[in-house]
């Protein structure tokens, strides 16, 4: 696993990797990102988003601007070069159902608990026809004990850009980010007494993503 770098002095693999994510992104999706002030400069910080493409990570990764931990998934790591590479991604690995991979779930804690920000996406997978699906509770779960400020933040274009039925990427079709107000515990958490604590958590955060649109 990659040690903990402070937030704002990231890897220079990583930082090497997100300007080049940045630059073909920017290329090939004219790719622009919106409210990234509304992103805590520092400390712990969940950022929750919608999934519709395999461009999503890095999409919302690169207009962040600050060092922002993610899933990969374990399969995904077999060669040692690809090993080597999603570890300098800042990648977190996790079983194709990371809702049930606890080992996961405590390194997102402790990157959250070492003031990191980490990306989640509330839907678990990629949509297969472009609509927001259900939130999966996972989120939820690790936004309650973690305590710590939420930026929902949705990526539009993405979808018809590369979805999961398309073998190669639409090019330069546009990609989109928009980051929303931050969420605190006191706006999200209805409190350990609430009968469905985490799933209610879920969904309000797939609320608050569904909520942001586009400008005219």
């Amino acid at each position: 696993m990659t040690s903990l770098p402070e937030p704002f002095d990231p890897p220079l693999g990583f930082a090497m990797g997100r300007g080049f994510c940045r630059m073909v992104l920017e290329d090939l999706f004219f790719f622009r990102a919106r409210g990234v002030g509304h992103i805590p400069r520092s400390g712990g910080c969940l950022l929750v988003a919608n999934h519709a493409s395999f461009l999503d990570p890095p999409a919302v990764a690169c207009g962040a601007e600050r060092c922002c931990y993610s899933f990969a998934r374990k399969s995904l790591y077999g060669p040692r070069f690809f090993g080597w590479l999603f570890g300098k991604f800042l990648t977190i690995p996790v079983d194709r159902d990371g809702g049930n991979d606890l080992a996961a779930l405590r390194e997102v804690l402790r990157l959250l608990a070492a003031g990191q920000c980490v990306l989640v996406f509330p839907e678990g997978t990629r949509t297969a026809d472009g609509t927001l699906q259900i939130a999966r509770r996972g989120v939820g779960m690790l936004a309650a004990r973690a305590a710590v400020p939420v930026v929902p933040a949705r990526i539009f274009g993405s979808y018809d850009a590369w979805n999961r039925h398309r073998r190669w990427p639409r090019w330069f079709h546009p990609v989109r980010v928009i980051y929303g107000p931050p969420l605190l515990p006191r706006h999200y958490d209805p409190g350990a007494s609430h009968p469905n604590r985490y799933q209610s958590i879920a969904d309000f955060f797939l609320r608050c993503v569904a909520a942001l649109q586009l400008e005219n």
